[in-house]
């Protein structure tokens, strides 16, 4: 997904209260897809606080809410919705079912399919939401 991600024009953050973050995507091969990283040495509070997101968006230029976080966590689910920015859920309900869109997992998903479903919830395609439905 990050090769069609980056195909699209889309900006490429990641947002993890890890400490080891930098290390773990290098070691991952995929320092080069992403435009910023966002890590437990970036900020002071973890997740569920905002701050992690908030931080990423900034090295990326953008606005809260022109934001879309992938997060498999509850308190990650959180902290992207007091950031103000969309979010989609990875995996159960009962973990991540506040996320405005759940996915059991992004196995198989394809960018244009996921952002066909959150068009259905009145997302564009540039993740910025339509301006008569505010991001929360």
């Amino acid at each position: 997904m990050l090769d069609e991600l980056r195909g699209a024009g889309v900006k490429v953050a990641i947002g993890s209260s890890s400490k080891n973050a930098r290390t773990v995507i290098q070691r991952l091969g995929i320092a080069d897809q992403v435009e910023a990283i966002a890590d437990g040495y970036s900020v002071e509070r973890p997740k569920p606080a905002p701050d992690v997101f908030l931080h990423a968006a900034k090295q990326l230029g953008l606005e809260p809410e022109q934001c879309l976080v992938v997060e498999d966590a509850a308190a990650g689910v959180e902290a992207a919705l007091a950031a103000g920015m969309w979010v989609v859920g990875l995996g159960p309900v009962e973990r991540v079912g506040a996320a405005h869109v759940v996915c059991e997992s992004l196995s198989g998903v394809r960018w244009s399919e996921l952002l066909a479903t959150l068009n259905q919830t009145e997302l564009l395609a540039s993740t910025i939401p339509v301006a008569s439905h505010p991001a929360p």
